[in-house]
């Protein structure tokens, strides 16, 4: 695939999401391997955010010492190829799971392994918090159990929807709290099969 930037005629469509698995599951499992992941976040985090055909599986800004070529008029990087782009996201994502980089909107130290694992504290409470729909809600967060599969899977999307990565923290102004976006994606993609750390 061709580098391609979101405002350049002929930029893709999301595939369906069976063939979106499909298509990036070896690499979905290479990342889970590094990260101590499920394989079901990082294609909900990946399909959300379609940085893939600039080689930028979910547009993060550091180039993380991979060959990149140059950015799209989003600010985001394109990466060489999609491995370049893979292992940026495999660097920058230890930030958000080493608890030592990265505090969320209530506050806590972000750890994504650690909430897929444990869980996710519920009853924390943050205001003003800014959506996808550009407006800022109140959330609480639901506290989803860990011991990995289904349940540790909605939690880790919580604590990523939590974290700093995404602006709009994957929610819609009708949602109560961070990362449900990715929690209905996970659902409505039937992925639930690919709960589990490769």
């Amino acid at each position: 695939m061709s580098i391609i930037c979101p405002d350049q005629p002929g930029y893709p469509s999301k595939p369906p999401y069976s063939n979106f698995a499909n298509t990036y599951l070896t690499k979905a499992q290479t990342a889970s391997r590094s990260l101590g992941l499920p394989i079901a976040l990082i294609l909900c985090h990946w399909y959300l955010e379609w940085g893939i055909p600039a080689n930028n599986p979910a547009w993060q800004s550091s180039i993380m010492g991979q060959c990149s070529q140059s950015k799209c008029s989003n600010g985001f990087p394109t990466f060489c190829s999609l491995d370049d782009g893979v292992q940026a996201y495999i660097d920058q994502m230890q930030y958000y799971n080493s608890g030592q980089g990265q505090v969320d909107v209530f506050g806590q130290a972000v750890k994504l392994s650690a909430y897929y694992n444990s869980g996710f504290t519920g009853g924390l409470h943050a205001s003003n918090v800014m959506t996808d729909s550009g407006t800022t809600v109140n959330v609480t967060s639901q506290g989803f159990s860990g011991g990995g599969g289904l349940s540790g899977t909605y939690a880790a999307n919580e604590g990523l929807g939590a974290s700093g990565w995404d602006g709009g923290h994957y929610m819609f102004n009708t949602d109560t709290y961070p990362g449900r976006q990715l929690n209905v994606l996970l659902n409505n993609a039937g992925w639930s099969n690919y709960c589990y750390v490769y």
